[in-house]
């Protein structure tokens, strides 16, 4: 039954989800070429990508999910991250963990985004092969 639930989220949800990623990558990718200037609005699309993923989850097979996973975890951490020092408050600064939005972060997201947009571009070409057959 859980397979059976797998193939309907695969078939139902997983087109209009690889939509929301790609355009997600593509605004991500126009945002980091100004990355000082669009530190809110990349975060805002990073903090987009969360419910994409979790639905996402459930259309992939444990095997499918190594970028899924990575981009997840990076993903998280944007609960923790800052545009910059001036938006963290003092008791943030001193008892917390946190981070600040730089390049790096935003780059890697933007490698696993659009890693894991191929494979499930591939994914979905072995599954319409598989029914063709």
């Amino acid at each position: 039954m859980k397979e059976f639930n797998k193939k309907n989220f695969f078939i139902n949800r997983l087109p209009e989800n690889l939509k929301d990623l790609k355009k997600s990558s593509a605004r991500i990718s126009v945002l980091i070429s100004s990355i000082d200037e669009s530190k809110n609005d990349i975060l805002i699309e990073i903090t987009n990508l969360s419910p994409i993923l979790k639905s996402l989850k459930k259309s992939l097979k444990q095997e499918d999910m190594e970028y899924y996973n990575l981009l997840k975890v990076e993903v998280n951490k944007h609960k923790k991250t800052y545009v910059d020092k001036e938006n963290i408050r003092w008791f943030k600064k001193l008892f917390f963990k946190h981070k600040i939005i730089d390049e790096t972060y935003v780059r890697t997201i933007y490698r696993y985004l659009t890693t894991l947009i191929t494979d499930i571009e591939n994914l979905n070409k072995d599954f319409k092969k598989d029914l063709l057959k």
